[in-house]
C-alpha cells in the first residue's frame, strides 16, 4: 500500500499497480526484503516516516528492502537470476 500523499509527486509512476498477470513472480511468493524492493520510506517527502506500508500486518515496514540496505541478495533474488540466467537448478549463497 502507497500513502501517494506523503511523497514527492514526480516518483509516482514507480508505484503504479500491477495485475498478476503483468508481474511475473518467476512461480516465487512476494519477497518484502528482496534487493529489488522500495524501502519503506522511498520518496517520501522529508519528514515523512513511511511511503510505503505493507499488506501482511506481521511484516513490519523497516524490513522492505532489507537486502538492498544491507547489501546483500534474498533467497528469492538468487532463484529468480538463476531462472532469468538459466543458470540451472542449485543455487548458493555466498
Amino acid at each position: 500500500m502507497t500513502s501517494r500523499k506523503l511523497m514527492f509527486t514526480a516518483s509516482n509512476e514507480s508505484f503504479w499497480l500491477k495485475s498478476e498477470t503483468e508481474a511475473d513472480t518467476l512461480g516465487e511468493a512476494y519477497d518484502y526484503e528482496s534487493v529489488m524492493h522500495y524501502p519503506h520510506n522511498a520518496f517520501s517527502k522529508p519528514g515523512v516516516v513511511s511511503t510505503l506500508l505493507p499488506k501482511r500486518p506481521e511484516v513490519q515496514p523497516e524490513s522492505l528492502g532489507k537486502a538492498y540496505r544491507e547489501d546483500f541478495l534474498t533467497d528469492t533474488d538468487i532463484k529468480k537470476l538463476h531462472v532469468l540466467y538459466t543458470c540451472g537448478k542449485e543455487f548458493t549463497k555466498q
